[in-house]
């Protein structure tokens, strides 16, 4: 039929046949009703790609494929190539591992499925002298494409409606992308026991990978982890927790580098009595450890004692020892806590860097205190202890920091504290924690790279919470505990290194006290020197004492390094 609308009448009668029942009538004077006229359309058919290209192998190969019509369900297609034969659309379309049809469609790709065919005179002509494939049932719908080894090159995919002379066409490019593949982006991953190692694999052709540090023979342990990029941009990243492992945690120990990266199954096992109750019981010794990667997952939901085999590539974890090295304290002009530090994320290190370049930031043994109170930075260099402040998503969290420290007989891995040199007679000198201070008076910030960490304090906050007086000496003390944790060896002492400054009460000298004499003229220079901190501001006061002539000049400037201004 052509198109247009249309009616079913009886020859002899001229009566009308209604569609909904079958029953025959006479044209009423009102004419035909809706349900005694149908419509005939031209179907229109879209059976197109969702990218211009696919790979050869693994995910890279699969590719969605849709056929739709917006007049028409219900409807066979033939699919067709001029470059593809029978069987290379049957892998295509049906055979190969992660091809998918709708479930209400069948692909017909042999002469033993002959007796569904639709619309096919003659089905053994149809499978002897052409190299088509058949989809019936209903075709229209969403279909995963699999073109794994297929020859590179371009090639148009037909689709025609088997009853009507709709069809449409689209072309791909078929690119070769080689074997799947997970390599390590570094080989070697060097840390300190206690530390987290990031680790880096770089994927090829597939979007999932297993990655494996430990050996159950070499090692007594290993920890396992099942990944998936979730950007596409062909590598994950993860980062294993020296401190946590053996704890019995494993989300704890392998966790996501970034967001970007899932990790849909992790596990981790220990052998020969390696492993404790909390983290930090028992950490790996120091030693080297096989990283080993494949792609795809290893079904770990399915099998805990699965293990990475016929790895596509290894890589090597060093473990180093770790060390208590140095303390050192710092201070700033009063309200660089305030103004530049506080508002800091725990890893951002580079803003305290570039107020030590800039000399905001000098190393002292000496800070004023009283009306001006100086801000103090204690530098820790002390490595394997990222591991101690790692939250369970594995980013940096110091917010513990201060609860973390403590004395020995409270369990606490370390303490980090400030002890009066001189308390007098009769007094306990184990000093005070630096919990002693509010939380919002002080900031860790930790700098993985360099296995140190920074702790600003708020210059006034110090002073009340201390009541620190003129001249008062205190040592900054950090201590590694020896008993609490695996980070130092029972058979060694607790770690302790620390630094010392002495409080004074703020004061400056204009020329040494001498009179100052200037000349009513430009470029007259009065100089001072003060005890606060280099880079803190000043300003000096020149006011009249006639009233014949009154003036009020307040000149500023800044404390150089060597404390004149």
């Amino acid at each position: 039929l052509s198109e247009g609308d249309f009616v079913v009448q009886r020859s002899s009668t001229g009566d009308v046949v209604n569609l909904n029942d079958g029953t025959e009538n006479p044209v009423g004077s009102n004419g035909l009703a809706a349900s005694e006229t149908f419509e005939v359309v031209r179907q229109d058919l879209t059976a197109d790609f969702d990218d211009d290209s696919v790979g050869t192998s693994g995910d890279s190969a699969e590719v969605d494929f849709e056929i739709s019509s917006d007049v028409r369900n219900g409807y066979a297609v033939n699919i067709s190539s001029e470059d593809l034969d029978r069987d290379e659309l049957a892998d295509i379309f049906v055979n190969n591992a992660n091809a998918n049809v709708p479930s209400s469609a069948t692909v017909i790709t042999s002469s033993s499925q002959s007796g569904q065919l639709e619309n096919v005179n003659n089905p053994t002509e149809f499978f002897e002298d052409t190299e088509k494939i058949q989809i019936v049932g209903d075709s229209e719908g969403d279909y995963t494409l699999d073109f794994t080894d297929i020859n590179e090159g371009n090639y148009t995919i037909e689709t025609n409606v088997t009853d009507t002379g709709a069809s449409d066409s689209d072309t791909i490019e078929v690119e070769d992308t080689g074997d799947d593949e997970a390599a390590f982006a570094d080989g070697v991953v060097t840390e300190e026991r206690g530390d987290v190692a990031n680790i880096t694999i770089q994927l090829d052709n597939t979007d999932e990978a297993t990655v494996q540090v430990g050996d159950k023979d070499d090692d007594n342990y290993y920890a396992i982890a099942e990944v998936t990029d979730d950007n596409d941009d062909g590598e994950v990243s993860v980062k294993f927790n020296s401190y946590q492992a053996g704890s019995g945690n494993a989300g704890d120990v392998l966790v996501p580098g970034d967001d970007e990266t899932t990790i849909d199954e992790v596990n981790e096992r220990t052998f020969g009595g390696f492993g404790g109750s909390n983290a930090g019981d028992d950490i790996l010794e120091a030693t080297d450890y096989d990283m080993l990667t494949v792609e795809g997952h290893v079904n770990l939901a399915g099998n805990s004692t699965a293990e990475v085999e016929d790895e596509d590539d290894v890589g090597t974890l060093s473990l180093e020892e770790r060390s208590t090295e140095n303390v050192q304290v710092w201070r700033a002009p009063a309200s660089t806590y305030n103004d530049d530090i506080d508002d800091l994320e725990d890893d951002e290190t580079a803003p305290v860097y570039d107020l030590i370049e800039a000399g905001n930031i000098t190393q002292t043994d000496e800070a004023a205190i009283d009306d001006v109170n100086d801000d103090i930075i204690i530098q820790v260099e002390a490595s394997g202890l990222e591991g101690v402040f790692t939250d369970g998503s594995g980013n940096l969290d110091t917010s513990s920091y201060g609860s973390a420290s403590g004395a020995e007989d409270t369990g606490a891995v370390f303490q980090h504290a400030l002890e009066d040199d001189d308390p007098g007679a009769n007094v306990d000198t184990s000093g005070t924690d630096i919990d002693a201070l509010s939380s919002g008076d002080y900031k860790v910030i930790y700098d993985e790279a360099n296995d140190t960490h920074f702790v600003a304090i708020d210059g006034n906050a110090l002073e009340s919470a201390f009541s620190i007086e003129d001249e008062d000496e205190y040592a900054a003390n950090f201590t590694v505990y020896d008993q609490n944790s695996d980070l130092v060896d029972d058979d060694d002492d607790s770690e302790v290194a620390n630094d010392s400054v002495q409080f004074v009460d703020a004061d400056a000298t204009l020329n040494n006290d001498d009179d100052i004499s200037l000349q009513a003229a430009s470029g007259q220079q009065i100089f001072g020197t003060t005890n606060v901190a280099p880079s803190s501001e000043v300003t000096i006061r020149l006011r009249s004492q006639s009233s014949s002539s009154p003036f009020l000049l307040q000149p500023e400037t800044a404390v150089t390094e060597n404390g004149t201004f």
